[in-house]
């Protein structure tokens, strides 16, 4: 009995303890829980189906069941723990300028956004259009999605609408799935920085902020950074700057 107490007991520190390689002492309690939770779930799974279906004669079908239980939560656990470590590794705090104004969003780099804007090649920051509401004319502000889903619906009359956003103000074509040929409205910040992790942000330069015409991620995300953009540091963006750094109008042409 003293020997069965000390390996139940035991057991599951010392597995824990060589299998994560844990120093903490909080971290290794809450590792020990799990496991002893998981044991004692594939363990109650196996004596019910023991039970139910075999008999009390019947061992095997019990710990075929509890094996099966417990393969199928490591591997349910092994995905939702590799989604979240990836998800949390390009998690980003990202802050733009408009002038004088900041903006503030929470998003994730996007390894797979490779947008340049087509005359200065600045890099795209694809973003809710909620996010610009609160600095833009309210006059602006209000048909900030109309304007994400009909990048020509308020071209015309931007500059009536709010003429230091016309300056600011391109058109991003770009391609995706399901739409061959699209293009993005977008806006020209002064600089953008993203902070990752606690890490400080190094010194970013414009980029062009673009209003994503569909939610991203099902409206959890407020903006979705180039993956380039923060994996060079010390240059203004994937491409490099350009003698338009200054311009403004439509598509970057600028405003006669």
């Amino acid at each position: 009995a003293l020997r069965l107490v000390v390996c139940a007991v035991g057991g599951p520190w010392l597995m824990a303890a060589t299998a994560f390689r844990i120093r903490g002492l909080r971290r290794l309690c809450a590792v020990v829980a799990v496991m002893c939770g998981v044991g004692f779930v594939a363990a109650g799974a196996g004596m019910a189906a023991q039970s139910v279906l075999a008999g009390q004669g019947r061992a095997e079908l019990g710990a075929l069941v509890s094996l099966a239980v417990l393969v199928g939560t490591a591997v349910a656990a092994r995905r939702y723990l590799s989604n979240a470590l990836v998800t949390r590794a390009l998690q980003a705090h990202v802050r733009m300028r408009f002038g004088e104004r900041w903006i503030y969003a929470e998003g994730m780099l996007d390894t797979g956004n490779h947008l340049t804007e087509p005359v200065e090649r600045l890099a795209v920051v694809l973003v809710d259009p909620r996010v610009l509401a609160p600095v833009v004319e309210a006059a602006l502000g209000e048909r900030l999605e109309e304007l994400a889903r009909d990048p020509f619906a308020l071209a015309s009359r931007l500059t009536a609408l709010a003429p230091e956003w016309a300056r600011r103000f391109r058109l991003v074509p770009f391609q995706a799935v399901g739409t061959e040929r699209g293009v993005m409205a977008a806006f020209r910040a002064d600089s953008v920085e993203v902070h990752l992790n606690g890490v400080p942000p190094p010194a970013m330069g414009p980029a062009v902020v673009a209003l994503s015409p569909t939610p991203l991620r099902a409206g959890e995300l407020q903006a979705l950074v180039p993956a380039d953009y923060v994996a060079r540091p010390g240059r203004t963006s994937p491409a490099g700057q350009s003698p338009w750094a200054v311009g403004g109008g439509v598509v970057g042409v600028k405003a006669g």
